[in-house]
This record gives C-alpha cells, sequence and structure tokens, in this order.
C-alpha cells in the first residue's frame, strides 16, 4: 500500500485542505529542514513513531520495519515523479478557515 498511500497522500496534501498530524509535521519539517529529503524526514517520522510504539509495548514485526523504511523514499518518488514539492504547500490556518465558513 506504499505506492497508492503515497499517491493519495500527494493528492490530499497538495489540495491544501489539510493533513493528518504526522503529514503536517513532514510538511513543516521539510520547510525548515534545508539539507533532509521529504522522504529521510518521512522515515525519521515514522521511526519515531516506531520507536514510541515499542517503548508503549507495542509489537513489531517485519512488514512494520519494512513500511518505516519504504515509506518516505516511495512517497518522494511519487511527489517527484508528479513533480510535486512539499515546501510550497499552504495549508489554511484555524481562523483562515473559519473566516471562509463565514462567508
Amino acid at each position: 500500500s506504499t505506492v497508492p498511500g503515497s499517491f493519495g497522500m500527494y493528492l490530499y496534501i497538495h489540495s491544501a485542505l489539510g493533513a493528518g498530524p504526522r503529514d503536517t509535521l513532514m510538511v513543516a519539517v521539510t520547510k525548515r529542514a534545508k539539507k533532509l529529503s521529504v522522504g529521510m524526514i518521512r522515515v525519521i517520522i515514522e521511526g519515531s513513531a516506531l520507536v514510541c510504539g515499542i517503548l508503549l509495548g507495542g509489537k513489531v514485526g517485519l512488514g512494520t520495519v519494512i513500511l518505516v523504511l519504504a515509506d518516505g523514499p516511495v512517497m518522494e518518488l511519487i511527489f517527484r515523479l508528479v513533480r510535486f514539492d512539499v515546501k510550497t504547500v499552504k495549508n489554511e490556518n484555524i481562523a483562515e478557515t473559519i473566516k471562509y465558513l463565514k462567508r
């Protein structure tokens, strides 16, 4: 599900209607970390979530490790194929959304 998931991620992040917490963190860190690729940042984020899960007593299987290591590079490849740079994303903040809803 890495390829379809990465393409789906492109669709909803590119629409600039908001993203999940890890995806928003990925966009924010990518904008600030000049020397790290979006794929590497994604691996770091997913790896951090994996470590937290382990520390909380979760079980880790081979599939989880493969996903953590492959998700970022595959996502970066998909983003390059569709010529999408997450550094250009401008998401609405809550105030902008409320202002839009009041119209």
